[in-house]
């Protein structure tokens, strides 16, 4: 059945999943992106249910704004709030469990004593990495089989991705859709 847009669509037997084609010209980069990220899903990725014992010490909502936030670099509370697409006094209300967790430290800016900002702890950093999609412990066997001499470089375009992405989730941009 064509959709809109020149688009396809079928459903299963038992009438449940939707496919849709992909446009027939891919950007060479962008196919092989989304490969190397299926892959790295496929291969890294937790059996169902690993992540149950976390669950008990965090809300989804509170594991996602640590995926937001940085040991190393402070975030204002004012632009986590804008990447959770929520006001400063509800990210306010979201972070105090995370405080009161020590998994997140809140200090002010000592050039504008206005701003909050945040920084995730060590532990923060440990939950983030439990609620994680991927298995630390595969993440390391892949980067172990990567030569000394390519893995730096490995890491380094993976946080490149990482900090563009983090660009687009500021500027609320979704790409061409958005």
């Amino acid at each position: 059945m064509w959709g809109d847009r020149g688009s396809w669509q079928y459903f299963d037997l038992t009438n449940q999943s939707t496919c849709h084609r992909l446009d027939p010209v891919l950007d060479p980069a962008v196919a092989a992106v989304l490969d190397s990220h299926a892959r790295l899903a496929s291969a890294c990725g937790r059996p169902p249910g690993a992540r149950a014992a976390s669950s008990r010490t965090l809300t989804r909502r509170q594991a996602a704004i640590l995926a937001h936030l940085d040991r190393g670099t402070a975030l204002p509370i004012g632009d986590l709030a804008r990447r959770l697409r929520v006001s400063a006094a509800t990210a306010s209300l979201a972070v105090d469990r995370l405080v009161r967790l020590r998994c997140v430290r809140r200090s002010r800016d000592a050039s504008d004593r206005r701003r909050v900002l945040l920084k995730l702890t060590a532990l923060g950093a440990n939950l983030r990495a439990a609620f994680s999609d991927l298995d630390p412990a595969r993440v390391r066997s892949l980067l172990d089989r990567i030569p000394p001499a390519d893995r730096a470089n490995t890491v380094s375009a993976c946080q490149l991705l990482a900090r563009v992405a983090a660009t687009l989730v500021r500027s609320g941009s979704r790409g061409a859709e958005g």
